[in-house]
Parts: structure tokens; C-alpha cells; sequence
């Protein structure tokens, strides 16, 4: 699991400055409450070129939004280069970091769990969306062992309360499953 350095970033709201050439960058937004927990997600995302239309083309993240007319992003969204050292490092395409997330370690080994999120679509399935502030669908997963994984939920209260609470295993209320 790699470790991210938050506190030493410089980072840069998207109005004020953007990035100016391709490549990848952490990309996170204000902390905003998601199912009772109040959390900030950061994660890694790439900058292309767009055609704009009618206008020139312009650089923008993969996950921004074009609706025939306009392309759009967060209006608070925020914005620094990963660094050197970080592209190295072997990082999931669709990791998020969540700020804020209080949960005790793995039952089996006591790595810190990491959360993992998707967007579910009605009626079953889910959307590849590569935008976290949609995901609705969330679980937990110890990246180490991989003994401990929690059901998806998409109440992320009750999800915490449930890893930190340690319900013995093989009851319903039990978040871990342990693979076999």
C-alpha cells in the first residue's frame, strides 16, 4: 500500500490555475458528508487533450463532464502534479483515498482496510464512472492479507460502525467475510 504524503502537497483550485500539460495529477474536493460520514476523497486521475466544439481544444481531467456545449468540473475542485517518485509507485486506476475514514485495522493482520467504491445503477449493475463523488456503493478490503472484506453497503455510517465493532464471525452482522 503506498503511502500519501496529504499534508505536503501544494495544491491549486482548478479556477484559479490549471494544469498545463498532460499527464497525471491527485485531484481531491472539499469534505462533504457521504451516507453519516464526513470524508474527502483524493485520487489520481490523468489530463488530456479535448476538442471543445466549436473552439480550440483544450486540456482537461478524464473525469470531466461534457454535455454537448460545455465541458465542466467541480467548481471547488482542487489540483497538484503526483510527483516523481509517486509514478513508481503501483497505484489501482480507480483508487480513491478517503480522508477522514476512521476504521480499526484488519482483524487477521491489522493493516489499515482500504475502501473501495463504486456507482450502483438501478436495478442491479454498475456504472464504470470514474468520478467519486457519485460512487454509492462502498466496502472495505485489507490490502495486505485479503482475509477481511466487508459486504457492499451504501450506508458508509453503519459500514464503520460494523468493521469497528467486531461482531464475531459467521453472524449477519459481521462485516468481515473471510475468503476461502
Amino acid at each position: 500500500m503506498e503511502t500519501i504524503r496529504a499534508e505536503t502537497r501544494a495544491w491549486t483550485r482548478w479556477d484559479v490555475a490549471r494544469p498545463t500539460t498532460r499527464g497525471a495529477y491527485w485531484w481531491r474536493v472539499p469534505a462533504r458528508e457521504y451516507g453519516g460520514v464526513t470524508l474527502r476523497p483524493e485520487w489520481r486521475a490523468g489530463l488530456h487533450m479535448c476538442g471543445m466544439g466549436y473552439g480550440p481544444d483544450e486540456m482537461w481531467p478524464t473525469f470531466s463532464h461534457w454535455d454537448g456545449y460545455n465541458r465542466t468540473v467541480y467548481g471547488d475542485l482542487e489540483w497538484c502534479p503526483v510527483e516523481a517518485d509517486e509514478l513508481e509507485q503501483k497505484v489501482a486506476q480507480r483508487e480513491v483515498v478517503w480522508r477522514g475514514l476512521e476504521v480499526k485495522g484488519c482483524p487477521f493482520c491489522g493493516t489499515q482496510p482500504v475502501m473501495e467504491s463504486v456507482q450502483s445503477a438501478v436495478g442491479g449493475g454498475m456504472f464504470v464512472d470514474w468520478d467519486p463523488l457519485r460512487h454509492n456503493t462502498f466496502w472495505l478490503s485489507c490490502p495486505s492479507c485479503g482475509m477481511a472484506r466487508s459486504p457492499h453497503v451504501a450506508n458508509l455510517d453503519a459500514l464503520v460502525r460494523a468493521w469497528n465493532r467486531r461482531a464475531a464471525l459467521g453472524q449477519a452482522a459481521s462485516p468481515c467475510e473471510v475468503r476461502r
